[in-house]
């Protein structure tokens, strides 16, 4: 690792923006070639932005559940290392 706390960029980080769209413009067309991209309903679109209820924002005690396992795992790791 760097000593001044730099890093270097990899793999897509280093193209230009336009190099990265060309790369995702072949593969949407290739997902959509295969048939194994998403299509869109009606149902969706009149849905539009509304969020899921999987969405924490949404969903308070979701978060809270989620809140309380990530604590259980993070106190059984340190543990571990002391």
């Amino acid at each position: 690792m760097n000593n001044n706390n730099t890093t270097k960029k990899q793999g897509f980080a280093t193209m230009s923006p336009e190099k990265r769209k060309e790369i995702a413009r072949k593969g949407g067309m290739t997902a959509h070639s295969k048939g194994s991209a998403y299509k869109l309903t009606s149902s969706d679109r009149s849905k539009g932005g509304a969020k899921s209820s999987g969405n924490f924002k949404h969903n308070p005690e979701l978060a809270r559940e989620a809140g309380r396992k990530g604590g259980k795992i993070s106190k059984r790791g340190k543990r571990k290392s002391q």
